[in-house]
């Protein structure tokens, strides 16, 4: 019984030996390959560009009796122009309100394009307008290109 045992101790300490060393027996040729990077394009100089939009409020004078003010804010609750009066003669104030009536606005930044007729006694160019946000402190001055 003491060889048969002995036999299968042998055998164990055989099979492990030669596990250990076929393990350390394998030499690796290659480095282990890493996962396939993402493909990715890098532009070239002439591909790049510092454009950036103009995102501020803006006019510009379509005729002689028309300006184009276009102001910028979420498209759910847009600007609207409620009233428009000369201050002197190159200057227009235009008082702008937002109303909301207390529901949520979308949290987006769309144009909002007005049309703004000249008054009368607005007879010099270049013209300015002030703009005035109704139950806001925002104001801005801005010119008529």
């Amino acid at each position: 019984m003491k060889t048969k045992q002995f036999r299968i101790w042998v055998f164990a300490a055989a099979m492990l030996c030669a596990g250990a060393l076929a393990g350390c027996s394998t030499e690796r040729t290659e480095p282990p390959s890493e996962p396939d990077a993402p493909v990715t394009h890098t532009p070239s100089p002439d591909e790049t560009t510092t454009d950036v939009p103009d995102l501020s409020t803006r006019a510009v004078l379509l005729d002689e009796q028309t300006i184009e003010l276009t102001t910028y804010g979420s498209s759910s609750c847009p600007d609207e122009a409620i009233d428009v009066d000369p201050v002197d003669a190159a200057t227009i104030a235009v008082q702008l309100d937002n109303e909301t009536d207390e529901r949520p606005c979308t949290a987006d930044y769309a144009p909002v394009e007005h049309t703004v007729d000249i008054p009368a006694e607005v007879t010099e160019r270049p013209i300015t307008l002030e703009l005035h946000w109704q139950n806001s402190s925002d104001s801005a001055t801005i010119p008529v290109e």
